[in-house]
């Protein structure tokens, strides 16, 4: 190697150690993302099945929802005693599932979604629910992150007015208070 070729030689070697850095914080922010991804996905879908499945769990959904979500947040500032015991006023004569297939639950087209006046930016996700023998719903839930665990502040009925289209997230929780 000569004098000449030397500055060549380095830039080459500085230009692969940056192409290496550059790979592995590509992965590493996938990876983060793929976390990311799945601890959404298991918050909307175990919040779904305390609320949907019959009886509903009132600890796991005060569990999974954000203070302000709560129902008696106004009252105590959401605390989950509050929370439950509000819950188990208004499931008191709730049905339970008995004798009807097994509730489904999908979760899709996770996305982040803008602020609002009204709700924090944060993941929307797409939650289709069906049960054997009976027509298949959707919800979209707006999910933020608190503490160390994604929370569910906003759930929105997709109703019919949506079904022709896949990922309705953005525009029903942009138009749902």
């Amino acid at each position: 190697m000569t004098l000449r070729t030397l500055p060549r030689a380095a830039v080459a070697g500085l230009t692969a150690v940056t192409a290496l850095t550059l790979l592995s914080s590509c992965s590493s922010s996938r990876q983060t993302a793929e976390v990311e991804r799945a601890k959404v996905k298991h918050a909307a879908t175990s919040y779904m099945q305390a609320w949907l499945d019959k009886p509903s769990d009132p600890a796991d959904m005060c569990r999974w929802q954000t203070k302000a979500m709560r129902p008696n947040h106004e009252a105590d500032g959401g605390t989950i005693p509050g929370c439950i015991a509000r819950y188990e006023d208004d499931f008191a004569e709730q049905d339970s599932d008995a004798g009807r297939g097994h509730l489904d639950i999908r979760v899709s087209h996770i996305q982040n979604v803008a602020a609002t006046a009204t709700q924090p930016r944060g993941k929307g996700a797409l939650v289709t629910l069906h049960r054997s023998g009976e027509e298949p719903f959707r919800y979209a839930l707006r999910l933020v992150p608190q503490s160390v665990t994604w929370r569910v502040s906003q759930t929105a009925d997709v109703g019919s007015r949506y079904r022709h289209t896949d990922d309705p997230v953005d525009e029903v929780l942009e138009h749902t208070p």
